[in-house]
Order: structure tokens, then C-alpha cells, then sequence
């Protein structure tokens, strides 16, 4: 079963002390020391901004999902946040299986949450539990340092503070798993639905985009839609080839979420400001004009080089800027394939 509010309290502060608090005063220990950005979208609706993709959380009668869980070492730090919301996290969804999304599927398998991914995901998930089994023993130190790493991202000094000494559990947590640490309790296809209390969640894969695995969430009720990484909002956005990427499925992707909008559909984007079908819009039209520009650089005889070089006036001001020589590449390989 998964782990309640009460008996997670009762792990992190000592049975005997949080017997004795009521819910309201459990919540209020914690008013001061959030380690992330809660921001309510709908009734019983959070996102929850900083330190890995935007994950979302939603609360209906006694049920709850979570979808995506931040980067590995918050695992804990995330339950706990969740659990001043909710008395339990009955399901958990990845989007897809990079590990700023999946980073607290070791809490939530050693908890008890059943996580639901695609099925392209699985094999990914799995080789991501096999190549994290080494830090997960590399002793004292490297969870100092992963530690010190998380102290400094909080959205409070307290949070990062509280945050920072949760580190070790989620070490332990995913020494206890191993290699099975990030596998999903069991997959979806490419149309599937969840339940949650009253709320219907759709999820649908549409093909190769992000990578090969993407799964967006729409919640009809609330009129909320969750991209997962199908949406950088005015950020360049990471393709992941060596996944399966594709910038022309990605474009697909975008025209059947904007399918599912209206003028009032509230977007929870992977990366970026929380907005509208806009969003969605931006990241479509950054694609069609990315693969104009880099399929006219090849027509020009541009090395490739000199095609990642390129400024693009319609991206200007846009973050991740880091990101942005690999994507121009990616496309310019992409624009000469086939």
C-alpha cells in the first residue's frame, strides 16, 4: 500500500511525536521550509516548479497522482511535499523516462506507488536503474556532495536546508531496488486512461518527438493538459536522438495536444512558465521554422557549423541557451536524412 501522510510524518520526525499532531498542525511545521514551487491550476490541482520538469498533482476524493517526480535525491523531499496536500500518492506517472522525470521513482517504488509509463519507456527505465546502481553504493561522500548540490536549488533556504538531509534516504531507498529502482509498476499504450477518485486522466502517445516514449495527460474536468517534455515554452528544447527523437513527430505531437485545448485549457509544459494552448503553439512553430532554416543551410551548402551558428531572430530571448548548438545540429542531421 502506498505510504500515507501520517505514517511518512511519523518516518522523518518520530512515531511517538507525530502521533500526536493533528493534520493541520502537521501542515503547519512546514509552512516556512518548501524545497518547491507550488503553484495551484485547478481545484485540487498543483504544479510543482524547480529542480527537474514540472510535475503536476492532482487530488480527487481519496485518490491522487502524481505526474513526474523531479530529479534523483528529491525523491523524498517531493513525497513529503505532496503528503501536506494529500493523505497519500496513489499512482504516479512518468511522461517519459529522462531522469529530471523519474528521478523519484526509487521513493515511490520503495513506498509502495504504483508508477505507470509507456511501454517504450520500460527498457529505458531499466537501464537507467542499471546505470545509477553505482552511485547508489558510492558511499558517504558522494552523497555529501549530491547533497550539497540540492541544498542550494531550494525554492527556501529551509526547504533546501530539509531537503539536503533527505539525501541519504533516497540513496537507501534506491540501494534497496537496485537495477529495479526506476522500472514502472506497469505500461501503457498509445490511448489509455487512468482514474482518479472523479477525474478521468486520457494519456496519449502520438509517436516519436521528445524521444520514443512521450506520454501527454489530459485531465478534461479541469481542462489542464500536461506536455511532459513535449513542450519547452520559450526554451530550446532537447532532442534526444539516441532516444528515438524526431523534430517532424514532435510537430505531430504538438498539433494533437492543440487538438485537445481550448482558449481556457491551462498548459503545464516539461520546461518553462506555466500558460496556455500558446505555449503549445511556440513550441510547434519553433520546429517548422528550425527546419525551414536548417533544410535552407543545407540548400545553401552550409557546413554544419556554420547551420548551428545561425541566429534565428523569431528565438530571440529564449532560455536554455545551452542547449541550443546541439538542437540546431540534431535538426540540420535531421533535415539530411533519407
Amino acid at each position: 500500500m502506498p505510504l500515507t501522510r501520517r505514517e511518512f510524518t511519523a518516518a522523518m520526525l518520530g512515531a511517538a511525536g507525530a502521533s500526536a499532531l493533528a493534520p493541520a498542525a502537521l501542515a503547519r511545521l512546514f509552512d516556512d521550509d518548501v524545497f518547491f514551487e507550488w503553484r495551484p491550476v485547478a481545484d485540487g490541482a498543483w504544479a510543482i516548479l524547480g529542480a527537474g520538469g514540472n510535475a503536476l498533482l492532482i487530488k480527487s476524493r481519496d485518490e491522487t497522482l502524481l505526474i513526474d517526480c523531479k530529479n534523483f535525491g528529491l525523491g523524498p523531499t517531493l513525497l513529503e511535499e505532496c503528503l501536506r496536500r494529500t493523505d497519500a500518492i496513489t499512482l504516479a506517472l512518468n511522461t517519459h523516462h529522462h531522469g529530471d522525470h523519474v528521478g523519484g521513482n526509487p521513493t515511490l517504488n520503495a513506498t509502495g506507488v504504483p508508477i505507470v509509463a509507456h511501454a517504450n519507456a520500460e527498457p529505458r527505465l531499466a537501464q537507467t536503474g542499471a546505470q545509477m546502481s553505482a552511485l547508489f553504493t558510492a558511499g558517504q561522500e558522494r552523497e555529501a556532495q549530491w547533497a550539497d548540490q540540492v541544498r542550494g536549488q531550494g525554492h527556501t533556504d529551509a526547504g533546501g536546508e530539509r531537503a539536503a538531509a533527505l539525501v541519504p534516504e533516497a540513496f537507501a531507498q534506491g540501494r534497496g531496488l537496485g537495477e529495479r529502482a526506476f522500472v514502472p509498476s506497469r505500461t501503457v499504450g498509445d490511448a489509455d486512461e487512468l482514474r482518479v477518485g472523479d477525474l478521468t486522466v486520457q494519456l496519449r502517445h502520438i509517436g516519436p518527438g521528445h524521444t520514443d516514449n512521450d506520454v501527454y495527460a489530459v485531465i478534461p474536468q479541469l481542462n489542464l493538459l500536461h506536455t511532459g517534455d513535449l513542450c519547452f515554452h520559450r526554451l530550446h528544447p532537447f532532442i534526444d536522438m539516441g532516444a528515438g527523437a524526431s523534430s517532424a513527430g514532435w510537430i505531430e505531437s504538438c498539433d494533437a495536444m492543440l487538438a485537445e485545448c481550448d482558449a481556457d485549457t491551462t498548459v503545464i509544459p516539461g520546461h518553462g512558465e506555466i500558460g496556455d494552448r500558446s505555449a503549445i503553439r511556440g513550441q510547434r512553430e519553433y520546429f517548422s521554422i528550425l527546419r525551414d532554416r536548417m533544410a535552407e543551410a543545407r540548400a545553401e551548402g552550409l557546413s554544419r557549423d556554420e547551420a548551428v551558428a545561425l541566429t534565428i531572430d523569431e528565438f530571440e530571448g529564449y532560455g536554455f541557451e545551452r542547449i541550443k548548438e546541439r538542437t540546431f545540429g540534431d535538426v540540420y542531421d535531421e533535415m539530411g536524412a533519407g
